[in-house]
């Protein structure tokens, strides 16, 4: 086994370049994408209906309004067929424990005191959690007590409707019907850099060794592909932020990869393979030919992402002639097996542990991110599933033993879960694809 000693250099990295997960569609707090996310619709309702606090009739109401009354439309709630987020109307209410909040002088708002304080459906302590605050954020109250609970008007948090109830705006309905027919190269190339992304900083924290082994430079062309040409800006800049994080990992694993001859692998073994975006196109070009769409399924084609060299190939082994004898393949002893080297590669690697543990690493990648639905899978050993933007099952999901996490408090929300991940045998689930187990430690709003 090649000792890889250069891998400190990939530990210096990590201190300037803090790993995190990437998000979804809609930018998230602290996103350098979040000044160009497209601005909120204006809508309005068609008649009387429900607003949820999830994108499910079983979800609790946050209120109900009249025809004619106002919401401002943030998107499609991804995964959810017919059901839209919205940012939470006026009209509704959440309730926030009073520990968490200090009066204002004012008299009409107040203060949050914890980060991740949390706004729930209920004054309960089990109820369902609407949305989580960040310490300093100021929410108005509105004017109801309940024990030692506090109606309250949280603005950045959001709720849900269906398309049966409002006046859809044009833009939003040819949106809708483009996205069902056509995926762009530039689309297919995101969704999966978002998920090698996941995948290959998940690798960075569990084991460097096999992160020093992964494809980066490939991450690296398709992140530069979306940054330069995808038709959404807000897009375009997570993109680059990506890019710019990671930069120095990226060169630190080629120094890694070329001092000690290694060849790139683009999939990280245990982990379900990331489609490519050919594949990705190809699928739903398929699915628009299937539903009658033929002449929408070739989408603008992005720049190519350039093809990174190549290592040189093996010399080729000489051919054995009839003349000459056959060799008898060795019997493999336990004598064989090289260890020598092992010990000093292995020292490395804690070593290098050691300064990634010392450097002000922020969370994780999530393992999972979509709605977590209550869904039993007995064989499985899992009674909680996240669904995906596709409205597929992506991730079962069960709780870490001794973990106070609650995941009824979470039903019909868009989370990310962290925590180890086991692989399943399809045989327990017959979902026609490799879905893991997340045995969640942590669990987070957000944002739609």
């Amino acid at each position: 086994m090649r000792q890889l000693l250069p891998l400190a250099v990939l530990a210096c990295a990590l201190v300037a370049a803090p790993v995190c997960g990437t998000g979804a569609w809609a930018a998230e707090g602290g996103d350098p994408a979040a000044a160009a996310a497209p601005a909120p619709l204006k809508t309005t309702m068609a008649k009387k209906g429900t607003v949820r606090f999830g994108p499910n009739l079983k979800a609790k109401a946050a209120c109900i309004l009249d025809a004619g009354s106002e919401l401002e439309l943030l998107g499609p709630a991804e995964g959810m067929p017919g059901w839209y987020v919205v940012r939470f109307p006026r009209e509704g209410s959440a309730w926030m424990h009073q520990k968490v909040l200090q009066a204002q002088p004012d008299g009409k708002t107040f203060l949050v005191l914890e980060d991740r304080a949390r706004a729930r459906d209920d004054a309960t302590q089990g109820a369902s959690i609407v949305a989580e605050l960040a310490k300093g954020d100021v929410v108005e109250g509105k004017g109801r007590v309940v024990g030692a609970w506090v109606a309250v008007y949280p603005s950045s948090a959001v709720a849900y409707v269906h398309k049966s109830v409002i006046n859809l705006p044009k833009e939003v309905v040819q949106a809708a019907v483009a996205k069902g027919v056509v995926l762009s190269m530039v689309d297919a190339q995101w969704q999966v850099a978002e998920q090698l992304d996941a995948q290959y900083e998940g690798a960075l924290r569990r084991n460097l060794d096999l992160a020093a082994t992964l494809d980066w430079s490939l991450l690296a062309g398709l992140l530069d592909s979306v940054g330069d040409g995808h038709p959404s800006v807000a897009v375009q800049l997570k993109a680059k932020a990506i890019r710019e994080r990671l930069a120095k990992v990226i060169h630190a694993v080629a120094t890694v990869q070329e001092v000690n001859h290694l060849t790139p692998v683009r999939d990280v073994p245990g982990e379900p393979r990331v489609a490519t975006p050919e594949e990705l196109v190809d699928a739903a070009a398929a699915r628009a030919k299937a539903q009658g769409g033929e002449e929408h399924a070739v989408a603008h084609q992005p720049k190519p992402v350039p093809e990174q060299p190549k290592p040189a190939p093996e010399p080729e082994q000489p051919k054995l002639t009839p003349e000459q004898p056959i060799p008898e393949p060795p019997k493999p002893t336990v004598a064989e097996t090289p260890k020598p080297e092992q010990p000093v590669a292995h020292v490395a690697s804690e070593d290098l542990k050691t300064a990634v543990a010392a450097a002000p690493l922020a969370p994780g990648a999530f393992a999972a991110t979509g709605w977590l639905e209550e869904r039993a899978y007995p064989q499985v050993g899992a009674n909680h599933v996240i669904i995906d933007k596709d409205g597929n099952v992506c991730a079962f999901v069960t709780v870490k033993a001794g973990t106070p996490i609650q995941l009824s408090e979470f039903f019909w929300r868009n989370v990310g879960v962290r925590g180890e991940v086991k692989q399943v045998e399809q045989s327990l689930h017959n979902l026609g694809k490799a879905v893991p187990l997340v045995v969640v430690d942590d669990i987070a709003l957000l944002g739609k």
